[in-house]
């Protein structure tokens, strides 16, 4: 073979070669799954991808050519509306008539470059987002809907209990008149009764308090500031220095941070934490430590004990409302603590868990953002 047919020969099979790229290009742009057009240098519609056609033109005729664009008026203006630059690109999103009727599609136009940079025209993608935006407007108005019936829960609440304060005081006045009155001449039953309406009212009381506190955590809290976890600590110490006594418990605690926090409700937070620990406790006296540690952009306070620790399977249930894991004869309580201790602490933008070993005691955690992280205001 000569060597100018070889040349020729060669010549041959490149453009076979970039005959097959360009008809792959072609084929995967016209199956493209999405819309697609392609607009040349001159702004004219040049190629749309067949289900472009068939979104658009349905079967009305021409797919392309210099009028093809009054038929298809907002692509006009989505590529008027593209930056200047060779790299440009612009993105929105807008609510089309298709031949199925509205959709709403995000748009993307870009400049198409050669190898060498040279402009080749445009190109137009759109993603259909019909049903992620219906999705999205559906599940806010169930947001919406969550949020308020959740709202009038604890106004219900609220009310119901505060409401409820005045009888119950009425209720324990009037018992403790009678027993001044009539107490030396009760017989051994009726004062078992007495006792037992007694208890009934106080328990009551102690109920619709935790109630109130419950409540009041996003009504009432207070405005976050830098505050010293370890001052915190010692208010919820102070708090319970009685039962600590009575108890022989001992606290010991590492160095504390600095947080951003509502002072009083972080201090309820471990005032419940330390309160729990002490109720739940062993054989032993109660012995608890708490630390804090940094990680991931947010502190992660921990509170151990000596307990009893939770039975397996139940460490996300004792943080429910009302849920107590033994009886009130076994151990006194309303079963409010630790669902006051949730509420304050996704409050303020962290969470709470537990980690147990039946008959050994429990860890609970629970995470602040660091003050220089995103949290609430």
């Amino acid at each position: 073979m000569t060597e100018s047919a070889e040349g020729l020969e060669q010549l041959r099979v490149k453009n076979r070669e970039l005959a097959e790229d360009i008809q792959r290009y072609l084929t995967v742009f016209h199956r493209h799954p999405h819309p697609t057009f392609y607009l040349d240098c001159q702004g004219e519609l040049a190629g749309m991808s067949e289900q472009a056609v068939h979104d658009f033109l349905g079967d009305s005729g021409q797919a392309q050519g210099p009028h093809a664009l009054d038929r298809l008026g907002w692509l006009r203006e989505a590529v008027e509306s593209l930056p200047q630059g060779s790299d440009a690109t612009m993105r929105r999103e807008q609510r089309l008539m298709t031949t199925s009727g509205p959709r709403t599609f995000v748009v993307a136009v870009s400049r198409a470059v050669d190898v060498s940079g040279q402009p080749m025209g445009l190109v137009v993608a759109l993603t259909d987002v019909t049903d992620l935006r219906a999705a999205e407007d559906e599940a806010e108005r169930a947001n919406r809907r969550l949020e308020q019936s959740n709202q009038d829960m604890r106004d219900f609440t609220y009310a119901a209990s505060h409401d409820l304060q005045e009888p119950i005081r009425k209720i324990i006045s009037f018992l403790e008149l009678l027993k001044r009155e009539i107490g030396p001449d009760m017989g051994e039953e009726a004062r078992s009764y007495f006792h037992y309406v007694e208890d009934a009212a106080h328990r009551m009381r102690q109920l619709v308090h935790a109630l109130l506190d419950l409540c009041r955590v996003e009504s009432r809290g207070g405005r976050m500031a830098m505050v010293d976890s370890t001052v915190a600590l010692e208010q919820a110490l102070a708090s319970l220095e009685m039962l600590m006594e009575e108890t022989d418990a001992v606290v010991s605690h590492g160095d504390l941070p600095m947080v951003k926090a509502d002072l009083t409700q972080l201090s309820m937070v471990f005032a419940n934490l330390l309160g729990n620990a002490i109720k739940y406790r062993g054989d032993e006296p109660p012995r608890i430590d708490v630390e804090a540690e940094s990680a991931n952009g947010e502190w992660t306070f921990c509170v151990t004990d000596n307990g009893i620790g939770i039975p397996e399977g139940q460490e996300e249930v004792v943080f429910d409302v009302f849920r107590r894991l033994h009886g009130r004869g076994e151990y006194p309580g309303t079963g409010i603590g630790l669902a006051i201790v949730r509420r304050i602490v996704v409050r303020h933008g962290g969470r709470v868990w537990v980690e147990s070993t039946p008959g050994e005691g429990s860890k609970f955690y629970f995470s602040l953002p660091e003050a220089d992280a995103d949290g609430p205001e």
